[in-house]
This record gives C-alpha cells, sequence and structure tokens, in this order.
C-alpha cells in the first residue's frame, strides 16, 4: 500500500524544512493555528510549499506559491515530494518504473500499484507525479468531469509529454481498455472488465507486445502494442516470421513470394545487421528486381560473413559482386581507397528502403496476415492538451498507413538489423 498519514509525514516531511510540491485534488482549507474551516478551496495542480513541522500532523500548514497566503490543508492531499532537480526527460515512465511486475492483476490491482509506485517514486518530480496520478483519476473516472476539472488545474508546459504518450501510454493502456470496453468492442477486442487479467513483459522492448490482455483461463488473449505520434517500434523480421508461422495456409501463402524471401534472409542468424541486406540484395537481384540490378547474381555470392567484416573494409570479392552497384551509386562512387562495411551496408539498407515502400502494398498484405487477430495497437493522443484520447487502430487504417522497412544505420554505424516500421 502507499504511505500515507503518519508513515508519509515521516518519509517525505520529517526533518527535511520546506518541501515544494502540488495539491492532489480540490482541497478545503483551514485557518492556521485553530484549524477552523474557512470556507474556501485549493484547485486541484495548485503549487505549495508544505512548511515543516516538528509532528505529524493531518492537517499540515502549506504556503500557497502564488500568492504566499499560508493555511493549512490535508496532508494526504498532497503529492509527495519527488526528487528536486530532477530532470523529467530522463525518468523511466514505462510500467516497470512504477513497480509492475510479470504477473497477471486484475483491474483493481493493477491500478493500485500503479497509484503506489508513482506516490512513493523518489525519482519523479512532484508536478510530473500529480499530472500522472490525475491522468489514472481520468481514466478510471471514465472521463467525468469531475476529474476533467482536476486535470485542468495542472500546468504541463514543463513535462515530458511525448514520453507520456508514448511510455506512460503502455500504463495507461490496459486501464483505459478495461474502462471503456464498449470502445473496445467496436474495434473487435472483447473484454470483461471483471474478469481479464493484464499481463506486461518484464522486457520493456518485448517484441510486439507492450502488455497483454488476459481474457481466457489457459492464458489465451490479446497482445497490445502502444503506438504514438503515427509510427510504432521497430518490428523485427523474425518477429513477424513467427507469427505468420502460427497459421499453416497463411504460411503457405506466402513462403514462395520475394517479400518471404526477404524477410527470411533479414531474420536468419547467420547473417549479421551488415551481412542481411547484401544478401537479401543478391535474392532480389536473381529474382529479377531492377532496383538491384548492381549486384552481380550469375556468379556465386562470395562469403559475406568474411567479406564484410563490421569494422573494415569490404573485400575485392564484395566489391567485384557489388560493382554494378557500386559505380552507379552517387555516394559510394566517389570513395577513393576502400570502401568500408558500413558505407556499403548503409547505402544498401537505403535501397531495401527504397524498395518496400514500391511494394508497400504487398508487405502490409504480408504483415496483416501476421498480426490479424493477434495484435491490437493502441495510440494516445491529447495529454498536452490536458484532453486525454486513446483509439484502437483497426487493421483497415494500418492497411490505409502502410508499412515499409526503416533503417537505424549509417555511414559510420550499423544500430541494428533493419526492421518494418508500421
Amino acid at each position: 500500500m502507499a504511505t500515507s498519514g503518519s508513515a508519509a509525514w515521516a518519509k517525505y516531511y520529517q526533518g527535511k524544512g520546506e518541501q515544494r510540491t502540488v495539491v492532489k485534488s480540490r482541497a478545503p482549507t483551514f485557518e492556521l493555528g485553530s484549524l477552523r474551516a474557512t470556507g474556501e478551496f485549493l484547485a486541484a495542480g495548485t503549487q505549495v510549499i508544505a512548511l515543516p513541522t516538528s509532528k505529524y500532523e493531518a492537517k499540515t500548514p502549506v504556503q500557497i506559491l502564488e500568492s504566499g497566503i499560508r493555511v493549512c490543508v490535508s496532508l494526504d492531499n498532497l503529492v509527495k515530494p519527488g526528487k528536486k532537480g530532477a530532470a523529467a526527460s530522463t525518468i523511466s515512465l514505462k510500467p516497470q518504473a512504477f513497480g509492475i511486475k510479470e504477473q497477471l492483476y486484475s483491474l483493481d490491482q493493477y491500478v493500485e500499484t500503479v497509484i503506489e509506485g508513482i506516490e512513493d517514486s523518489q525519482a519523479l518530480p512532484t508536478d510530473l507525479k500529480a499530472y500522472l496520478l490525475a491522468l489514472v483519476d481520468w481514466f478510471m473516472d471514465r472521463g467525468s468531469q469531475a476529474s476533467y476539472n482536476k486535470l485542468w488545474g495542472y500546468e504541463v508546459s514543463g513535462l515530458p509529454i511525448n514520453d507520456i504518450e508514448k511510455d506512460f501510454g503502455e500504463v495507461l493502456g490496459p486501464i483505459c481498455l478495461l474502462r471503456f470496453p464498449e470502445v473496445a468492442r467496436k474495434k473487435n477486442l472483447i473484454v470483461d472488465p471483471k474478469s481479464t487479467k493484464i499481463f506486461v513483459p518484464l522486457r520493456p522492448n518485448e517484441p510486439l507486445m507492450d502488455y497483454k490482455l488476459v481474457t481466457h483461463t489457459d492464458g489465451t488473449g490479446y497482445l497490445i502494442s502502444a503506438k504514438t505520434q503515427g509510427a510504432s517500434n521497430t518490428v523485427k523480421p523474425a518477429d513477424i516470421l513467427m507469427l505468420l508461422a502460427k497459421d499453416d495456409a497463411t504460411l503457405k501463402k506466402w513462403t514462395k513470394t520475394k517479400e518471404y524471401k526477404v524477410f527470411d534472409i533479414l531474420a536468419d542468424k547467420r547473417y549479421s545487421s551488415v551481412t542481411g541486406p547484401a544478401m537479401a540484395a543478391f535474392a532480389l537481384s536473381a529474382a529479377g528486381d531492377k532496383l538491384f540490378d548492381g549486384f552481380n547474381a550469375t556468379k556465386a555470392i562470395p562469403d559475406l560473413n568474411k567479406g564484410m567484416p563490421k569494422a573494415g573494409n569490404v573485400s575485392a570479392e564484395v566489391m567485384a559482386a557489388c560493382a554494378g552497384f557500386i559505380n552507379h551509386n552517387d555516394y559510394l562512387k566517389k570513395i577513393k581507397g576502400g570502401i568500408t562495411t558500413l558505407q556499403l551496408n548503409y547505402e544498401i539498407e537505403k535501397v531495401l528502403v527504397l524498395w518496400s515502400n514500391q511494394n508497400t502494398k504487398r508487405l502490409t498484405e504480408l504483415f496483416l496476415d501476421a498480426v490479424s487477430n493477434r495484435v491490437k495497437y493502441v495510440k494516445f493522443s491529447g495529454i498536452g492538451k490536458k484532453q486525454p484520447q486513446f483509439e484502437i487502430i483497426a487493421e483497415s487504417q494500418m492497411a490505409e498507413q502502410g508499412v515499409a522497412f526503416r533503417s537505424k544505420s549509417g555511414h559510420t554505424r550499423s544500430a541494428d538489423k533493419l526492421g518494418i516500421q508500421t
């Protein structure tokens, strides 16, 4: 349970002098000394300074930051002070940061854990704590007028809004879907708020799943991926093929296509992040794709693992096999001396990205066949305008947006294996 009362005073206020904090929700005020009700209230989000006391006082003295007026308010209606001077943008807002473990939670258990994690966090700045708690209240109260009024009391200009929508959206997602089941139902996501369990993977970047709603006793349910600002995490080909293989008929539909061949090569553990794209280029050349005419597919493909070391230049054999591509590439043909593996890889990846954009209809069809009825996408917006909204992305919307490869590499780095950006 989150600390409150005398335990909260001892932990957050005792011997710590003046503590700047924020009022959680509309709070009645009381006169200093007599503790008579003033008949006036402080709005949610009001910034105050909790004044030091020698002992626990349920109605504790505070100074209103804007006016300097001193009154008493309920200690439990103050957001527990966070880390002074903490840079909000450097703090994790993922579910794991709030004590969510890899276990099944009912909605009530999940919300209790999240609130406790926020309130007791010593890393979060106080104003950020207050706004996160207000967001949880807003969705739990289904956007009631009272929770809406509370949300509007907070100043958000200094908060990491993008991180809240992206990372704390993973925290809010299960709450939204279970508190608004009628919205979920419209997108074929059928949940019972009373029986559905919430599961969050221990690894924050679990492929294709930020959290799971378990709807049946056998552990089956819906995999949910958080989506923000028009994009989700880059999905690796290996994860897409893993989902595709769950249905024999769907797998059979794709195994002989060039799209599947490219995914299979990029997913193959025999190839690294720099040799996989080159092997895919040779495969597409052999399939007659004009974009890859410069890769000599008439001869045996050289040993790429030996000829393309991550640190160093490509071998003469690889140079010869890629000569047509190099001679027509505006960047590579100007390089004097040897071409490094990273330089060649990045230029190949750029052409693969171009190829994926030209073939986005087929790649999107493959992707949707893989995730169909298995993965749902949930997007948050409006956090910065204090008008939070969530949206379940339908497969028809995914089809309209399309998918394509995304490269994270460069001429001097190979960050990760090529993946699909939805």
